[in-house]
């Protein structure tokens, strides 16, 4: 299987303040977060990570996608960036040196989703939780492969590889929150 897909995202707790008298002090207790019937989001992840995968020339490997909550991005975000705040999605390539352009690898590394920004982002985006799912592991996915875009030059490669890979999803079946792919 190329993409392991681990939804952790429905079992997040959240801080929320306790309800008026249920405490003295007003302090905040951990509650499960309460979540409106929401469509599965692994079976999407799976499909577009197939279809990605086969894009870049790299169906055989593996990459795993953990779709989980802020904290957890947070938390991981500050250990292995620096940075105490969570992000959309992280990448964690296992791939190094000359391994990253060639097809040998069988592990390319993994992929964090923060669904709680994914669903804020798609609000706000005004499309659907599966194509901002698109969004982010095509992203993620550039990533593992050794794209960034840190600088100027580097960031207009990962943009046209972005569009190109939006427009493969899109012929697929399967929308892509890509900014270009409504015009």
């Amino acid at each position: 299987m190329p993409a392991e897909i681990i939804d952790e995202s429905e079992s997040e707790t959240v801080l929320a303040p306790t309800p008026a008298g249920a405490t003295r002090d007003g302090t905040l207790q951990r509650k499960t977060a309460d979540r409106a019937p929401l469509k599965p989001l692994v079976p999407v992840a799976a499909a577009v990570m197939e279809v990605l995968l086969d894009a870049v020339g790299r169906s055989a490997s593996e990459v795993v996608v953990l779709l989980t909550g802020d904290e957890r991005v947070r938390e991981l975000n500050r250990q292995w960036r620096g940075k105490d705040q969570p992000t959309d999605v992280l990448s964690f390539s296992q791939l190094e040196g000359e391994a990253v352009g060639g097809e040998e690898a069988e592990l390319l590394g993994d992929i964090v989703v923060s669904v709680d920004t994914l669903r804020r982002q798609a609000r706000d985006g005004d499309w659907s939780d599966d194509e901002e799912l698109a969004r982010l592991l095509l992203h993620g996915l550039l990533h593992l492969l050794g794209y960034d875009h840190e600088r100027a030059a580097d960031e207009i490669l990962m943009k046209e590889q972005e569009g190109r890979l939006a427009g493969i999803l899109l012929s697929r079946g399967l929308a892509c929150a890509w900014e270009d792919s409504r015009r």
